[in-house]
């Protein structure tokens, strides 16, 4: 389950269309693109659904964004995150008041502060949809022997082309302790 991505302790794979799960989450995004469609009379296209495992022991992943394309998300968003927790020990941490638009030392990098992160707790079967370009990171897992599970996916706008230079990329943010 090692892909482009992974970092030590954490695992992620596409889901297979043999899965008997994907066709659940596959019928939730479609629901999701309805609902959005109705709020911003335009199409979302989902992409694959991962499923994300943090094994014993996981350290904080690294503040990012998922969206990496150098001009503005906008309104309606080009993307949108969704997080689908598969039992009662998903969380994700959010910095709800921060995008990823700043920069330091012409490095493109937005700077975060760890004092402005919110731990949302996402319980089994539900999900939380947020903007790409919305800082977040996943959570540590400090079990010794339960795996951390989610799903993840992106809502893309249908007419919006994706840039072969985003298509497997995050926008890091540098984390200060204060």
């Amino acid at each position: 389950m090692r892909g482009p991505g992974a970092d030590f302790n954490r695992r992620q794979a596409v889901m297979k269309a043999t899965w008997a799960a994907l066709c659940v989450v596959v019928a939730r995004l479609e629901r999701l693109s309805d609902l959005l469609f109705y709020v911003y009379g335009r199409r979302y296209v989902a992409s694959e659904a991962k499923i994300l495992v943090s094994l014993p022991g996981a350290e904080r992943q690294m503040p990012h964004s998922d969206d990496a394309e150098n001009k503005d998300v906008s309104t309606p968003p080009r993307t949108l995150g969704v997080f689908m927790a598969i039992d009662d020990t998903a969380f994700l941490d959010i910095r709800p008041r921060r995008l990823c638009d700043d920069s330091t030392n012409r490095e493109l990098m937005s700077v975060v502060y760890r004092s402005e992160v919110e731990r949302v707790h996402v319980k089994k079967g539900c999900i939380i949809l947020f903007r790409g370009d919305r800082i977040h990171r996943g959570v540590e897992n400090i079990s010794a022997d339960d795996l951390d599970r989610r799903i993840h996916a992106y809502l893309r706008l249908a007419d919006e082309p994706i840039s072969t230079e985003w298509r497997y990329k995050t926008y890091p943010a540098k984390e200060i302790i204060d």
